[in-house]
């Protein structure tokens, strides 16, 4: 638990970082473009690589998790659903609805999830844990970027070929089936690849952090810094319905032997974990590449941060007494 407390702390820092290198104007609206677009073009398809090679060695260990894809895939759409039919009763504005079904939806499966699943549950869930966010990131980079598109107007531009290219078809995702197609394969990455990998994908979470301190800090400047319409939805969403949703799937599934078989404990401890972690990092500079209210989405991510500190202690224990 001690080493879940760090990793939540760390994410503070570098938070407080992006927002003192914005006071000092280190950071000013060139970098935090160049910022939005180097992870989301360059680092988070490495990330995506070096998690899949270095985790899923062989096609069987990829198939092999195959049932543990279902509990999360199911949760995750009605999650989606259901934060889609909240927008309008809760008047959530047109540029942030995206940004507002994602944070509903969507959690922070690797930086948080994976260290706190290993503190708690030793590292052979490390495996377990990229189930998780398989059905995560695919997802997030088809559903979850088509929604946060449309908060910048996205649905409405003429794009040219090079436009679908670059900016609607998101590379994650492209290099995320790439890996899968791959792994099933059976190909193998030359070490220098995996390597130049780990070192690009190493970026991500630091400078999705420095993003967020910038929107944050421009949110004090400007005296936007406040609670607002949706929060409350949000964190009812990321921290109750998602693993609510994640743990009665498990228990259906249980009821078929067949099913059950292939949901070890470790594994449905793992999935349920996962779905109480907080909001993704990059949702936040996502959400400013595609025009939509990117302060909105860095307020509320800070915000599911802090509450982790409780969060993950009572899931902790709820998780052992019904699991």
């Amino acid at each position: 638990m001690t080493e879940a407390i760090h990793t939540v702390l760390t994410i503070f820092v570098l938070m407080g970082l992006g927002m003192l290198l914005t006071h000092i104007g280190w950071i000013d609206e060139t970098v935090s473009k160049f910022l939005s677009k180097f992870v989301i073009r360059v680092a988070l398809p490495g990330t995506i690589v070096q998690y899949m090679f270095a985790n899923f060695t062989s096609p069987s260990a990829l198939t092999g998790l195959a049932a543990g894809l279902i509990p999360p895939v199911l949760a995750l759409l009605i999650g989606i659903l259901l934060s889609r039919a909240l927008i309008k009763p809760l008047g959530i504005p047109e540029n942030r609805r995206g940004g507002f079904t994602v944070m509903f939806t969507f959690s922070n499966s690797v930086f948080i999830g994976l260290p706190v699943c290993n503190a708690i549950y030793g590292e052979a869930s490390a495996a377990y844990t990229l189930t998780y966010y398989i059905a995560n990131t695919v997802l997030f980079w088809t559903l979850g970027y088509a929604f946060m598109r449309r908060d910048g107007g996205g649905q409405s531009e003429k794009l040219s070929a090079r436009d679908i290219i670059t900016k609607v078809i998101p590379l994650p995702l492209v290099f995320l089936a790439a890996s899968i197609i791959l792994i099933l394969c059976g190909v193998k990455l030359p070490a220098f690849v995996k390597s130049s990998a780990k070192y690009i994908g190493g970026t991500v979470t630091p400078l999705s952090l420095l993003y967020i301190g910038c929107c944050l800090m421009n949110m004090i400047k400007k005296r936007q810094l406040s609670w607002r319409r949706g929060y409350a939805a949000i964190i009812f969403g990321k921290f109750i319905i998602i693993p609510a949703l994640v743990f009665a799937f498990i228990k259906l599934m249980s009821l078929n032997p067949a099913l059950d078989a292939q949901l070890p404990k470790v594994l449905r401890q793992v999935l349920i974990m996962e779905a109480a972690m907080p909001i993704m990092t990059q949702t936040t500079i996502v959400e400013s590449s595609c025009g939509g209210d990117a302060e909105y989405t860095a307020g509320a991510t800070a915000l599911s941060t802090l509450l982790s500190f409780a969060v993950i202690p009572l899931y902790t224990y709820l998780i052992d007494l019904f699991i």
